[in-house]
């Protein structure tokens, strides 16, 4: 069991440029419908840090907690800071570049019936801020002040 971190895009541009020893992206098929559906946009890809799933990201399960750089009282490992944070640096060369992006994490890819929404306007939450929360649907933006 392992967390499952898809992003989806308008951009056809090639994800896999951006490999790394800290991130990865494979295409999704159309053979997991389930999750293809539920995203909004033409391209779609699996996230995966060195593990090769996506567990190697910073995650939260517990939904009363929000985006916060790392904590001395909350240990994360440097290396899942690093591949959250080249995560990040993807996202907003996309959205930067005009481009839509959404992301969904699920836990061992299994939807919940209760996926939540959140904006992200990455003008207020940095890249040390930036971690996933299970079973949430990211919609990255940039200039719009808000984060819900």
């Amino acid at each position: 069991m392992c967390y499952m971190l898809y992003l989806s895009t308008n951009s056809n541009q090639d994800l896999s440029v951006y490999n790394s020893g800290f991130i990865g992206f494979e295409r999704l098929g159309k053979d997991e419908p389930e999750v293809t559906e539920f995203l909004k946009h033409p391209w779609n890809w699996l996230a995966v840090a060195p593990e090769a799933c996506s567990c190697g990201f910073r995650h939260l399960c517990d939904g009363d907690l929000d985006f916060s750089e790392p904590q001395d009282w909350y240990p994360e490992e440097d290396d899942d800071v690093r591949a959250t944070t080249e995560l990040y640096r993807v996202i907003a060369d996309l959205v930067s570049a005009g481009h839509q992006v959404e992301c969904l994490d699920t836990w061992n890819g299994t939807l919940q019936a209760d996926v939540k929404t959140r904006r992200v306007d990455l003008t207020v939450v940095s890249e040390r801020m930036f971690r996933l929360f299970e079973n949430q649907r990211f919609v990255f933006e940039q200039g719009t002040q808000e984060v819900c």
